[in-house]
């Protein structure tokens, strides 16, 4: 990998030591040209082993340009719910399968697989992104349910952050405490919050939660005004109330950053930054694209719509295509940190489809939402 030292942060970094970037200004060609060889390569790969793309995709000639990929045909949930369709390696190739239930639905669930080669994708993005959190000699403690899971969320962190000096944890007795205190009343309050008290007030350096907005918010909770051996945070899995992002800020005055990404996405998506001007993709494996949630033209940059993934580097399940569900807007003008290249502004919630047509919808501000992300 070559130096961070003129890029604006080891993520754009790693990705230029990726695509041959040996500056800032060469970046964003560097990783277009790349982004379009990895995915003429994705998508001969998912013709020659996915039965649904072998149907779908016959006969397509290689993308000379990033844009033309609007011209192909969306992947909806309902394929991934054919997941066999999709699969491009042998069952014993699978490393992790991961089923996810649709909220409201009793169908079948959505199914993943994911191959060694795709997990440690996951792993190096992880390892990477939680340096603007995390330094040599703290730990990362994994609050995400399922986290524990071999493969599973705290697993790939552990893997990524062991050379770097970072220890993981997990701890089922306070995320179960934090999803509790925020809808608990006042008279149930006082036990969560001893319970949270002594969970955090353990010996050693400061630690970084990684945790769900829900789990967030009984945070705030319980402490309204101080965080001990807290040095910061990451809120991943769900839509961050703006409002309760705000005020955890204001009351703690520790870095607070937030992640997105999803099964479809492997877990690994896109990641703020300190200077909290968007989140940074996981670029060289994902190609985002907005569009019309009535329709299928993409939208201009800034304009928010429907967010449409393409994995990149896929090797077990690639997604050609996927309508995610998720309302956002992006943002291609550079960031705030320095860095050049297009980010996530905003996850504005989750589109629904039904007889009225569609409404935006994000989880209660009092609750917790989570599946097996």
């Amino acid at each position: 990998m070559k130096s961070d030292a003129p890029f604006a942060h080891a993520l754009d970094a790693w990705l230029a030591g990726e695509c041959g970037a040996s500056c800032p200004a060469e970046l964003p060609a560097r990783l277009a040209a790349r982004r379009r060889e990895l995915l003429n390569a994705q998508l001969r790969h998912a013709v020659r082993h996915s039965r649904l793309y072998g149907r779908r995709l016959a006969g397509q000639e290689p993308l000379s340009c990033l844009s033309e990929l609007s011209r192909l045909p969306f992947t909806t949930a309902e394929d991934v719910r054919r997941w066999e369709d999709l699969l491009c390696v042998s069952h014993s190739h699978v490393e992790r399968m991961v089923s996810v239930q649709t909220s409201g639905s009793t169908g079948q669930p959505k199914r993943l697989a994911f191959s060694l080669r795709d997990l440690a994708r996951t792993r190096d993005f992880f390892a990477v992104g939680m340096r603007f959190l995390a330094r040599p000699g703290q730990t990362v403690c994994v609050l995400l349910p399922g986290a524990h899971r071999p493969q599973g969320i705290a697993d790939l962190l552990r893997q990524g952050l062991a050379p770097q000096g970072i220890g993981v944890e997990t701890d089922g007795g306070l995320a179960e405490s934090l999803l509790a205190a925020a809808g608990a009343g006042e008279a149930a309050l006082a036990p969560l919050r001893a319970q949270v008290e002594r969970a955090l007030c353990v010996a050693g350096p400061a630690r970084v939660l990684l945790l769900l907005p829900g789990q967030l918010r009984g945070l705030l909770r319980c402490c309204p005004s101080a965080l001990p051996g807290v040095s910061g945070i990451l809120s991943a899995a769900d839509w961050l109330d703006p409002d309760l992002r705000a005020a955890a800020r204001q009351a703690w005055g520790i870095p607070l950053l937030e992640h997105y990404g999803s099964t479809e996405s492997a877990f690994a998506g896109a990641v703020e930054c300190p200077a909290c001007d968007g989140l940074h993709w996981q670029a060289l494996d994902l190609l985002p694209e907005v569009v019309d949630p009535l329709g299928d033209a993409p939208l201009p940059p800034g304009q928010p719509g429907e967010l449409v993934l393409t994995t990149l580097q896929r090797e077990a399940m690639p997604l050609i295509r996927y309508r995610t569900g998720d309302m956002v807007r992006l943002d291609e003008r550079p960031c705030a940190c320095g860095s050049p290249l297009p980010r996530l502004r905003a996850v504005l919630g989750r589109i629904e489809r039904g007889p009225e047509g569609l409404r935006l919808t994000h989880p209660a501000k009092g609750g917790a939402a989570g599946d097996s992300r």
